[in-house]
């Protein structure tokens, strides 16, 4: 990152910060009896902030928070023979240890928490392709491989164009706890007119809650921290279309660095930001 980009984060993180600061100056001069007016103060000059920066906002921002607790996950472990076997069939090739091939099929496994499936056959199998088509083949697939899970459901099916006409579906499955989405739990198919030609696999599973909940930051204040990460890495108007709380397990801030090893972990609350060119940013939600 260059001096100029440093500086204007910079610069962005000290406005936020006097906002916060005005914020809680207001809270103390006041007290709790005025919290509604308090939350619509913050919440207009917030947004007041962001427009003039650029950023505008098209999604229901939440303004009511909720306490919540920290999640204790693990990485669902693949076994390499039994997952090969699953998706290849019992007379696949082994190369290399990680990767699986039978005819015009790939398996390739990473660190044995990641599944990468490829099919390259070029017969047509599917003659005509819509949402209710493709969802039906995309939970085939999912029931056909075991990945069926408890919370594992059908978030979007996107249309995109890979070259000139040829068109082909992404179905995303995303995993939820409780009514939370749990980043980085997911299954991603991909559908056209051969059918299945490739998915994308890793799970989490939750085995355990913490007794303690907190109150997270509110949304518009996670909107604020992201700015500057957000103007960095996007054209000078930028339009937030969702805002949505649930769980994150960081692996950067695990402190471990070599992904192969890291089994299990924490999931912390955390704001997810989408914006309209699909990009999303994480802030974490819980209070210092």
């Amino acid at each position: 990152m260059d001096w100029i980009k440093a500086k204007n984060i910079l610069i962005i993180a000290l406005i936020a910060t006097n906002i916060f600061l005005v914020y809680n100056s207001r809270n103390m001069i006041f007290g709790e009896g005025h919290n509604q007016a308090k939350s619509e103060y913050f919440y207009e000059s917030a947004i007041s902030f962001l427009k003039e920066r650029g950023l505008v906002i098209e999604a229901d921002v939440p303004k009511n928070n909720i306490l919540m607790p920290m999640i204790m996950v693990e990485y669902e472990l693949f076994d390499h023979e039994e997952i090969a076997k699953l998706f290849l069939g019992p007379e696949y090739e082994v190369i290399n240890n990680t990767v699986f091939v039978y005819k015009d099929k790939m398996l390739k496994a990473e660190g044995n928490k990641k599944l990468l499936f490829f099919d390259n056959s070029n017969e047509s199998v599917v003659h005509k392709l819509s949402d209710d088509k493709v969802q039906e083949l995309s939970e085939k697939f999912l029931n056909e491989h075991l990945l069926t899970r408890e919370g594992l459901v059908l978030e979007e099916i996107n249309l995109n164009v890979l070259e000139e006409e040829n068109l082909y579906y992404e179905v995303v499955f995303r995993q939820k706890h409780n009514e939370f989405f749990l980043e980085n739990s997911y299954v991603h198919v991909y559908i056209d007119e051969r059918g299945v030609f490739e998915a994308r696999v890793k799970l989490l599973n939750v085995k355990g809650v913490t007794t303690q909940k907190k109150e997270p930051i509110s949304a518009i204040e996670a909107i604020v921290k992201a700015l500057g990460r957000i103007k960095d890495e996007n054209e000078e108007k930028v339009t937030v279309v969702k805002v949505e709380l649930g769980y994150y397990f960081d692996v950067v801030d695990s402190k471990v660095s070599d992904w192969d090893t890291i089994k299990a972990g924490t999931a912390m609350p955390t704001w997810q930001i989408t914006l309209e060119n699909g990009k999303k940013y994480y802030v974490t939600a819980t209070k210092n």
